[in-house]
């Protein structure tokens, strides 16, 4: 499969950035042509299963998939704007999508604009597989709750309790509560 990486340089100050449709613009090619591609994610929203700059994603193509809510996707938000995102909620050709780190906000987008669908995850430093059919992924999906106040008390908790004894480690930096 077709790897992307988002490497810091030697520095741990300096990261190479680019506009997202930059980007993005080679892992859409490696999708065209059926094939799946890997990228290290950015981003706290979807926290507290997959974390910033320390996990991956591989993705294949949402063309000809069904997609349902639950499934985890990549959608064109605009020009420049890409999320990963778990579908939240589907009515008709209309998506409403939430990271599993937002209480509150949901992004909204069309069928169309669904550039890709997680196939799975690559944890850790290691980049340890976690495949969307294992028993965790699958117990973490179904029993993540749904209500806002229910994911606040959790992420609360994560902050408090288990961040500061297994802090996150992730190319070289250390990030606590």
């Amino acid at each position: 499969p077709f790897i992307l990486e988002h490497t810091p340089m030697p520095t741990a100050q300096r990261t190479l950035r680019a506009p997202n449709a930059v980007w993005f613009a080679p892992v859409k090619a490696q999708l065209e042509t059926g094939g799946q591609a890997t990228f290290r994610l950015t981003g706290r929203s979807m926290r507290p299963f997959l974390e910033h700059e320390r996990d991956h994603v591989v993705v294949a193509s949402a063309r000809g998939r069904q997609i349902k809510r639950g499934d985890v996707v990549l959608a064109q938000l605009g020009d420049d704007v890409y999320v990963l995102h778990r579908v939240w909620r589907i009515e008709g050709d209309n998506m409403v999508l939430r990271g599993d780190g937002n209480p509150y906000i949901t992004e909204q987008c069309r069928r169309g604009d669904i550039v890709a669908v997680a196939v799975g995850f690559l944890r850790g430093p290691q980049r340890k597989p976690c495949a969307l059919t294992s028993r965790a992924w699958r117990l973490h999906s179904a029993l993540w709750p749904a209500s806002p106040l229910g994911r606040r008390i959790l992420l609360r908790l994560h902050r408090m309790l288990v961040l500061p004894w297994f802090p996150i480690v992730g190319h070289g930096r250390v990030e606590g509560v």
